[in-house]
């Protein structure tokens, strides 16, 4: 019963394993689909959504943009795509009562912009019905020296 345990722990590691893999080969895909929609950001929303497609894995996709980035979107443009009752939802979540330059993924998405892409800590997050969550971030750049924003995939 033990080495069959063992083995069933072994396979569910290597499950979860390959899901952070191609979750970071995600995040990629996302950063030149995004990048080449700064100048198109109608379309953003739809490039989130099309990386909730490629798993049930990822829980939410979201892009936060610095201040007044599009200013036809003012101060806060964050849209995002999240799993709710096996839907996929596309939202504009950004203002003042989601704050999202206040939270840890962005801020340590803007500290970390040189080191590319990085996994948080498991944190609980009380807007997916109090799942244990990690996140991937990655600084979305808008040339190579100035950051746009920063992307988010939560799993």
């Amino acid at each position: 019963a033990y080495k069959l345990m063992k083995r069933e722990l072994e396979i569910v590691d290597w499950n979860i394993m390959w899901e952070l893999v191609e979750t970071e080969t995600y995040i990629d895909d996302l950063s030149k689909t995004a990048s080449s929609h700064l100048s198109q950001p109608e379309k953003l929303l739809n490039d989130t959504y099309n990386i909730m497609l490629e798993s049930d894995f990822i829980l939410a996709v979201a892009i936060g943009f610095e201040p007044n980035f599009f200013p036809e979107k003012g101060y806060w443009f964050e849209p995002r795509c999240v799993r709710r009752d096996s839907q996929l939802v596309k939202e504009q979540i950004g203002g003042p009562d989601h704050d999202y330059f206040k939270m840890d993924w962005y801020q340590q998405g803007m500290e970390k912009t040189g080191n590319g892409m990085f996994w948080t800590s498991p944190y609980i997050d009380h807007s997916q019905n109090d799942e244990a969550i990690i996140s991937l971030i990655q600084p979305l750049f808008a040339d190579s020296t100035h950051v746009a924003g920063v992307m988010c995939i939560d799993v």
